[in-house]
Parts: structure tokens; C-alpha cells; sequence
């Protein structure tokens, strides 16, 4: 984050652009509403992540054990 700040202000000050405390406040809310909201949406991801992942593990699961049931089927030779 420190990084991004002091290339943010190098452009500003290459710009020309004066950088007022009402314009901080502003970027500031604009930033923070942007990290909630991608925060909800990481969470979300996270959630359905979940979900697939215990999908993926169970259908191992049964393929796993239908292996274990054609192998013990089998007639011994």
C-alpha cells in the first residue's frame, strides 16, 4: 500500500495538481467503499470456493470407495 501511495503522490506532483484535505477525504471514502466492496465479493468467491472444494472431495470420496468395490468384487484366479 505504501507503494502505491507515494507513486500515486509522484504523479500528483508531476501533474501539477495541488492535493487539498477535502480531496483526500474524498479519495479516501472512494477507496475504503471500493475495498468493502470487493471485500464482500471475496467472500463471497470464498464461500462458493468452499463449496466446490467439498463437491470435488466427496465425488473422490465415491470414486475412491467404487474402486475399493470393483477391486473386492473381482473373482479370485
Amino acid at each position: 500500500m505504501y507503494d502505491v501511495a507515494v507513486q500515486y503522490l509522484n504523479e500528483l506532483k508531476a501533474s501539477g495538481e495541488k492535493i487539498t484535505p477535502k480531496h483526500w477525504q474524498v479519495e479516501a471514502e472512494r477507496l475504503t467503499a471500493q475495498n468493502s466492496t470487493l471485500y464482500q465479493q471475496m467472500k463471497a468467491m470464498r464461500t462458493d470456493i468452499q463449496a466446490v472444494e467439498k463437491i470435488r472431495k466427496t465425488a473422490d470420496d465415491l470414486a475412491r470407495s467404487d474402486e475399493t468395490r470393483n477391486f473386492q468384487k473381482e473373482p479370485e484366479r
